[in-house]
């Protein structure tokens, strides 16, 4: 069972127009028509964690799991669903820090468009009459998409224990004066409850609860901290960044 955070900033820039008209040109008929649009995004900031609470948690004394899914009944699979949440156990402070990823992307996409209609009436006679037509329109469209994409498998790897400064200077991680202040940070061992304000349910509808969601600020505060996590190993063995450029860890 995974309990998700993710903290989005997605910046998005649109432009439209368009112009038309009816004209005429001597004895032509003019009928055209102009359009534009261009659209950026950018997504600075895309950073999601994961915990994970597993059912193979057990008691140290009974033996019997305290995290994850209780051994419900699998009739229960068949629905409805929300008689299956009352069967999970948890248990937040045995939901460890699986992985994080830190994203970003920028797309751009710009539209033309023209066309034009010309227009010629004739009459031959009094009983020819009609009209000669011609025209013609043309299209452009250009996309670009460029997106990043790092993850720091805590479930595998301790959490980074240094951090590289604005100006490229590589220190130790400073947590003093912050919520995760003597935080546990060998692999699989950060528990959910450094990332919660507290511990309250709400009902959604009567159906279910809804139990508490990680706090934003804690999210922001790691995402601070770490982003630009490095692996200690590379400290001690004299690695620097700038050979490695894509072994950071967040």
């Amino acid at each position: 069972m995974f309990y998700n955070g993710q903290l989005v900033q997605q910046n998005i820039n649109t432009f439209n127009s368009y112009i038309s008209g009816d004209n005429t040109l001597f004895d032509l008929s003019l009928n055209w028509g102009l359009s534009f649009a261009q659209s950026k995004s950018e997504t600075p900031m895309d950073y999601q964690v994961q915990f994970q609470e597993s059912s193979n948690t057990l008691d140290s004394i009974t033996h019997q799991p305290i995290a994850g899914m209780k051994g419900y009944p699998v009739s229960l699979n068949h629905g409805p669903i929300q008689s299956i949440t009352s069967e999970a156990f948890n248990n937040y402070s045995h939901a460890y820090f699986y992985d994080a990823f830190n994203r970003g992307a920028k797309n751009y996409t710009k539209g033309n468009s023209y066309y034009l209609n010309v227009t010629k009436s004739y009459n031959l006679l009094e009983f020819l009459a009609g009209e000669f037509k011609i025209g013609g329109s043309y299209k452009t469209n250009i996309k670009f998409r460029d997106s990043s994409e790092y993850i720091a498998p805590y479930y595998l790897n301790n959490i980074p224990g240094y951090t590289r400064l604005a100006n490229g200077t590589i220190v130790p991680k400073d947590y003093s004066g912050t919520r995760f202040y003597g935080m546990p940070t060998k692999a699989n061992s950060t528990p959910a409850t450094y990332f919660m304000d507290g511990v309250s349910n709400r009902s959604i509808f009567g159906l279910y609860d809804l139990n508490p969601l990680l706090s934003r600020d804690a999210l922001q505060q790691w995402h601070d901290l770490s982003v630009n996590g490095f692996p200690t190993w590379m400290v001690r063995t004299g690695i620097q960044r700038k050979y490695c450029p894509e072994c950071r860890q967040l």
